[in-house]
């Protein structure tokens, strides 16, 4: 039987920000490393207001970008182009990875690039700047987003994603952590509180995620905060039409407490300072200040703004709403600072994005943040230039081998013999046999009773190598046990790569000659007759599985407790 095993050199993972675009993209190998020793090499940006054909385009594009890549180190790839240009001041998207770490299978991004997202990263959306409130005090303020630890690349399969197709991407279950936009004060802004809100906050404009809002209503019991998104003020007074967003806007009735508004025809209730009404197409409608004069001749005014949604932020951990509807996956925050001269202090605004359900981010599975849809995500195919292939045969009448692809080359490894009616032992027969072990410490092997192989692999999480070797040659000389460790190479040629190592009473006990990171040492040798070594490895090592030179893991046969496959389950005997 044959097992296809593609390589993958690069996967290509953005980020889109609406209105303020941020890309993430990340190059990767599967599954140890994506792309070794190399970086994140493209990145799509659609820039703000994309239809669907524009990120059609850009996931094309993307695809053929990658395709470019060669495989191994990777370098970062910038286009010109306005709306692709991912680096310099207006830079409006970021790589969640670093030049020296690349995103891995299995890696939580916010380890590999770090937890924080900032003005640094993300200079147009996340930028610092200054809020001035309602006595024109200015204060300073930073934006940021901190990564949740469910952002982790996977391999996956599940039903609810194109029924158990295997396939790679970020698998996250319901109520977990996508990340958490913070608007931070470093100046604390301070308002009186008048018949319970914060009046020198309402009316002003406040950023948020690269946009900025009306604020209509601030409580100060609850810290509830009611905003408007993409509003546009207008004057009116008493006798005249005025045009806001299109729409003509004139005074029904205004008093010294409420105003009632005639929009395009239709009437909204009669509203005080602060209050907001619906109209009939999806619109609001808030009420900023009443100026209204009671004098006979003189003219009422009235100053408001309409939107296009109503945004409410609750001050505990709960649902925000927009446009009346709860967004389950969006819960919001609201902190307060010092107070100061008998004013109230805000501190910092908080949106915790949460997975509300199974949500998968894949190649063809965006991310979209609820409510806002200021963020997406979206990871195009990967790319395979080359593939590798793994193959399972038989090798005779009685055994099974694999043919892969390890450190030095293409070989045939025998990995199970047989009778007639079972599986005896791991190798090709009673008198070649594999030698594995669980016991990650060390290893016994026995070439006395016939010709012995055994594996010797390196991990260290990331990268990984592997050797098959045996000890040949076995010899004593003024009381010193003597071996020669050989390495099967391409081809299944047997290479000396350290020759006449001795036993713990010499004084060189340890193989290290072309085995790269690994390292192997000689505790015992038994002498010319038992033929038996004793050997640990070193921090990293296992003696019972193989990774491909593409990265392919292969566990080999044990028999549950750290030898081969045997009758009496002995180390390598």
């Amino acid at each position: 039987m044959k097992f296809n095993f593609k390589k993958v050199s690069s996967v290509i993972a953005s980020v889109a920000m609406i209105g303020s675009t941020l890309g993430i993209a990340a190059a990767a190998s599967y599954p140890i490393p994506f792309v070794s020793g190399g970086v994140s090499d493209v990145a799509i940006v659609i820039g703000s207001g994309a239809q669907p054909s524009d990120i059609l385009a850009a996931t094309d594009l993307g695809s053929k970008l990658g395709a470019a890549q060669t495989t191994g180190a990777a370098t970062a790839t910038t286009t010109t182009a306005a709306n692709l240009d991912c680096s310099g001041e207006n830079s409006k998207c970021v790589l969640l990875a670093k030049r020296s770490d690349a995103l891995n299978l299995n890696d939580v991004i916010s380890t590999v690039f770090g937890s924080t997202v900032s003005d640094d990263d993300l200079p147009d959306l996340l930028a610092s700047g200054s809020y001035t409130n309602d006595e024109n005090t200015p204060y300073d303020y930073e934006q940021k987003l901190t990564l949740g630890a469910a952002l982790q690349v996977n391999h996956f399969a599940h039903n609810d994603y194109k029924s158990k197709e295997p396939s790679v991407g970020i698998n996250m279950s319901s109520s977990q952590h996508v990340l958490t936009y913070t608007l931070d004060f470093n100046e604390e802004p301070l308002s009186e509180v008048v018949s319970g809100d914060l009046v020198d906050i309402e009316t002003t404009t406040l950023p948020l995620l690269g946009k900025n809002y009306f604020v209509l209503n601030f409580d100060n019991s609850t810290l509830d905060l009611t905003l408007l998104d993409s509003a546009e003020d207008g004057f009116v007074a008493e006798g005249e039409t005025v045009t806001v967003m299109g729409k003509e806007v004139s005074i029904v009735h205004i008093d010294s407490s409420e105003v009632k508004l005639d929009i395009d025809g239709e009437s909204t209730s009669s509203l005080v300072e602060s209050g907001t009404y619906k109209l009939s197409d999806g619109t609001y409608v808030g009420i900023k200040d009443i100026l209204h004069n009671s004098k006979t001749g003189t003219t009422s005014s009235v100053e408001f703004s309409i939107g296009t949604g109503k945004l409410e932020l609750k001050g505990t951990l709960a649902n925000i709403k927009l446009n009346d509807d709860s967004i389950n996956e969006i819960q919001s925050v609201i902190t307060r600072g010092t107070s100061s001269g008998g004013k109230t202090a805000i501190n910092k605004i908080e949106l915790n994005w949460t997975t509300d359900d199974r949500t998968f981010l894949a190649p063809d599975s965006e991310l979209l943040m609820p409510g806002f849809e200021a963020l997406k995500f979206t990871m195009p195919g990967f790319i395979t230039p080359q593939e590798e292939i793994l193959t399972v045969k038989d090798a005779g009448s009685d055994s099974v081998a694999i043919k892969l692809t390890i450190e030095d080359g293409e070989i045939n490894l025998p990995i199970l013999y047989k009778n007639d009616t079972m599986f005896l032992g791991s190798g090709d027969s009673d008198d070649e046999r594999l030698v594995t072990s669980k016991d990650i410490t060390g290893i016994l092997y026995n070439d006395s009773l016939g010709d012995r192989y055994m594996a010797l692999t390196w991990n260290d999480s990331r990268d990984a190598e592997s050797y098959i070797i045996k000890f040949t040659s076995f010899s004593r000389t003024n009381g010193i046990n003597y071996t020669t460790v050989q390495k099967l190479t391409d081809g299944n040629v047997w290479k000396t790569i350290c020759a006449d190592k001795s036993d713990s009473g010499g004084s060189t006990s340890d193989c290290t000659s072309g085995l790269g990171s690994a390292t192997l040492s000689i505790n015992s040798i038994s002498g010319q007759t038992d033929k038996t070594v004793n050997v640990t490895g070193g921090s990293g090592t296992t003696f019972h599985m193989l990774y491909t030179k593409g990265g392919l893991g292969v566990y080999l046969p044990t028999n549950g407790t750290g030898g081969f496959i045997s009758g009496s389950g002995s180390y390598g005997r």
